[in-house]
């Protein structure tokens, strides 16, 4: 046998060409098939955990009420994945609560419940979960994963791999033999001619030179007889040769990127695709699930509220004291539903703002107020220290009041003894409000957690959460709010010297204070008949009992129709209306009411589960109630039932909605039009109180309007206010100050103004007597005289 050293030219070429080429490919692939194996298990291990989760959440509520069948049909589905091959859920003491084993098994040894995390043995990897809180879990689930189904494409894969590999080394043993010749060729060919020339002694025998190399300097020593001209053209032709071989490499790996460009551009639009289906599911999920949810608790605390008022005075202090247990911990249940819906909403980005210029002083004593009784006679002071002459802040004050209220709960939590200081730095200039910040001398946080503590769930450490309680939301959801505002959060904080928070508002706009009038003092309730329209039994009983508590007679109706032919039939003096109904829902009927000229003039109050998350959506109701409704809401509405009519007239949508929310807090009834023509046709079946016109409309400007009502007998003592962005002639202040009553410029402080505005023109007539509708299609002598001040 030969060695390598004896071997022909061509052959070393050959075996180096091949080695260079086929090494570096049986390298990649082996790497590409561990990889490939380990991304398996990895995969396994997502999803197997996010198995466990969606399982966890959803078994969460059966273990809670003791459903074993529920949770039996919670873990059928399991039988479409057939790498599950058991699972099984334990109560918090051990005991299989239910489980579910991979057919055709009929049997399967469940361990008892370990520690959360998996385990991998065998063939297999086992999953442990808790369900519930860490400190008082609500039980645990176990998960086996049979690796073999998820390896089972796995020999499939290095079969194609080998014969990938094999194909392209019999693709690099072909190039390689070509590519040799470029080398072994001129050696040989020099060999030959050296020979030739030996043998025939021909020394006229030429050898062509194929470069400056070696090979070439030996050419040149042997055969000096070669032209210039024969060493340009072989020049010449070795860099032709070498240019389209670099061409073609280059078209290849165009074609391979552009093939890899496409597979990723499909792989994209797979997968966001399945995260679009994912989040729409989600939402539906959570939207179905906070409805079934809160139904019940609402139910929960109302009647626990009416047996706490212990009318027939059997129940002892103990039997009291528990009944307070059950609605502080049923309210805690649901502020805790409520958190998770914000959060997923931010989550989702459908969280809107409601931006309007915001007085921060009462703000900020209203949401420290409501935290003073966490105190429970703790040494800890709460104070509150705000610059004199502090500016409005144009913001969403309800967002702003909650990632208040969350950040002084937390601080009242974690502070056993101190002071808890809310304060607010303003520019000493203008009084621009800067930043605000909620100090305490509580336990501090470390330093390694100041960022972790703001992402969901997540605590200082696991002490805290035994100690304190809490789950972990709250900043979580003041950061995403703060975010949402254009606003900065920060924490300086260190174990032992307590906290601060601030709240860093970016370039923050402020609206110049303006005098408050007092609000009109509300009127008594009388014997009023109030229609209930709600599907759920428990809430139609609940709120018959708070309502007659106000003196109220009240009839119920357990549907959208039964609710309109009875309000057609009774005439009521007030409507409830739940929205969450079957087949014709609170929207649905709310739109019948309104368009019904028998019923559109009834006030309409909504109470439903879902009155948070659409509040400030919904027009042309007295007010949005959250379940459970107090005797104290109830009292308010009752009282101020009687409301001003406005109609308003503005072509701007911005400028629409930013008046329509001034009208809903000051509690008016109103309705729109976008022109002069618009309002005319209204005004053949609404009798506003006041009218608030905008000049500047297309189809008919508020001049012309103007001047058609007082021209008509029935609209002569319309109370007018005009409410403009235009600079006004001479000419047209004259015709204002003979025709309206009062102007507004937009540029000015339009809110506080228009407040003022309701307040001094528009105050409640008294109530009706007993059984009068006092708030139905009321005359033109109805109205009270317009004032003659303008503002």
């Amino acid at each position: 046998m030969k060695s390598f050293n004896d071997i022909s030219i061509r052959h070393k070429l050959t075996l180096a060409l091949l080695a260079t080429s086929g090494i570096p490919l049986v390298i990649a692939f082996g790497l590409l098939i561990g990889f490939e194996f380990r991304n398996v298990r990895a995969r396994v291990l997502r999803d197997l955990a996010a198995q466990g989760e969606m399982i966890a959440a959803s078994t969460a509520a059966t273990l809670q009420f003791n459903d074993p069948r529920t949770a039996s049909e919670t873990l059928a589905p399991l039988k479409s994945r057939p790498e599950i091959v058991a699972a099984c859920l334990y109560k918090p003491d051990g005991r299989v609560f239910a489980s579910y084993v991979r057919p055709p098994a009929q049997h399967f040894d469940f361990p008892p419940p370990q520690s959360p995390g998996h385990r991998s043995h065998d063939d297999f990897i086992d999953l442990f979960q808790r369900i519930g809180p860490e400190r008082e879990p609500d039980g645990h689930l176990y998960l086996r994963w049979d690796m073999g189904v998820s390896n089972a494409r796995l020999p499939q894969y290095i079969g194609l791999a080998v014969a990938v590999l094999f194909g392209l080394v019999l693709v690099a043993l072909w190039i390689s033999t070509r590519c040799q010749t470029l080398i072994s060729k001129p050696i040989l060919e020099l060999a030959a001619n050296a020979h030739a020339v030996r043998r025939e002694k021909n020394f006229a025998l030429r050898v062509s030179k194929r470069g400056e190399d070696e090979i070439g300097q030996l050419t040149d020593a042997i055969n000096q007889m070669l032209t210039d001209i024969g060493e340009r053209d072989a020049a010449l032709n070795r860099a032709n040769h070498a240019l389209t071989g670099e061409v073609a490499v280059r078209r290849h790996a165009e074609d391979a990127l552009r093939t890899l460009n496409d597979t990723l551009e499909q792989r994209v639009a797979e997968r966001t695709a399945a995260a679009e289906a994912a989040n729409r599911a989600k939402s539906e999920f959570l939207a179905s699930m906070s409805h079934e949810l809160r139904t019940p608790l609402n139910s929960i605390i109302g009647f626990t509220n009416l047996l706490l008022k212990n009318r027939a005075g059997n129940l002892g202090a103990e039997e009291i004291s528990f009944l307070e247990r059950v609605v502080i911990n049923g309210k805690h249940l649901l502020a805790l539903i409520n958190q998770i819906l914000d959060l997923s909403k931010i989550e989702a980005r459908k969280m809107d703002l409601e931006l309007a210029p915001v007085d921060l002083d009462p703000l900020i004593r209203e949401a420290v107020a409501l935290q003073e009784g966490q105190l429970r006679d703790r040494p800890v002071r709460l104070q509150i220290e705000l610059p004199p002459g502090l500016a409005p802040l144009r913001t969403d004050g309800g967002k702003l009041r909650q990632v208040l209220a969350n950040l002084v709960g937390n601080a009242i939590k974690f502070t056993e003894r101190g002071t808890i200081t809310v304060r607010v730095v303003a520019d000493p200039a203008t009084k621009v409000p800067l930043r605000l910040e909620v100090a305490d001398t509580g336990i501090g946080i470390p330093a390694n957690r100041h960022t972790a503590i703001f992402a969901a769930f997540q605590q200082a450490d696991s002490g805290t959460a035994r100690r304190y309680g809490g789950t972990g939301l709250g900043l979580t959801i003041s950061q995403a709010l703060c975010e949402l505002m254009g606003y900065r959060i920060t924490l300086t904080s260190a174990v032992g010297h307590g906290s601060t928070f601030t709240i860093h508002f970016a370039s923050p706009e402020t609206i110049p204070p303006q005098s408050t009038a007092e609000a009109p003092p509300q009127t008594k309730t009388n014997s009023r008949l109030v229609l209930v329209i709600d599907d759920e039994a428990d809430s139609r009983l609940l709120l018959t009992h708070l309502i007659g508590e106000c003196g109220c007679r009240v009839v119920t109706a357990s549907s959208g129709a039964e609710g309109l032919a009875r309000a057609r039939q009774l005439q009521p003096d007030f409507i409830m209306l739940d929205l969450m109904m079957p087949e014709m829902n609170g929207w649905q009927v709310l739109s019948r009411l309104k368009l019904d000229p028998l019923l559109a003039g009834i006030p309409v109050a909504i109470s439903s589960v879902v009155a948070r998350e659409n509040r400030g959506t919904i027009l042309g109701v007295l007010d949005v109630l959250q379940k459970p409704v107090t005797r104290d809401d109830l009292l308010r509405l009752l009282d101020g039932q009687s409301r001003p009519k406005v109609l308003l007239v503005e072509d701007s949508e911005l400028d629409r909605q930013m008046a329509a929310r001034n009208l809903e807090e000051f509690g008016a009834e109103f309705r729109c039009a976008t022109n002069g023509r618009e309002a005319l046709d209204l005004l053949t079946h609404f009798t506003p109180d006041l009218i608030l016109l905008d000049l500047l409309m297309p189809v008919m400007d508020g001049l012309t309007f103007l001047d058609l009502i007082r021209h008509d007998a029935r609209y002569q003592n319309l109370a007018v206010c005009v409410v403009t962005a235009k600079t006004l002639t001479p000419e047209e202040l004259e015709q204002l100050h003979r025709q309206a009553q009062h102007i507004l410029h937009k540029e000015n402080n339009l809110s506080t103004s228009l407040q003022n505005l309701l307040r001094s023109s528009c105050h409640p007539p008294a109530p009706p007597p007993e059984g009068a509708n006092s708030n139905r299609n009321p005359g033109p002598t109805d109205k009270p005289s317009p004032t003659a001040t303008a503002v």
